[in-house]
């Protein structure tokens, strides 16, 4: 514990010491932790959060390859992909 105290204290006597490249280093630091946690937020509710609970069980994936269509993978219900089935 004694350790942790003097580098805290040698860092922040560090970081007064240069106060320009302190400040340049915490923006950075928060512009990119700011920048990550927003990226995460959309794509957590755009994709991983978009379905009702009650609908999350009925998804799957499945890829049909064919020269008629240009997109190879198309993502189907279960309720279609069994009819497709039968």
């Amino acid at each position: 514990m004694q350790k942790l105290v003097q580098d805290l204290r040698f860092a922040v006597r560090q970081m007064a010491r240069t106060p320009g490249f302190s400040l340049t280093a915490i923006l950075s630091l928060a512009l990119g932790i700011g920048a990550t946690v927003s990226v995460f937020s959309v794509i957590y509710s755009a994709v991983l959060n978009a379905w009702p609970p009650g609908m999350r069980s009925n998804i799957s994936g499945c890829r049909r390859f064919s020269a008629a269509f240009s997109c190879p993978r198309t993502h189907l219900t279960r309720k279609i992909l069994n009819r497709w089935q039968s």
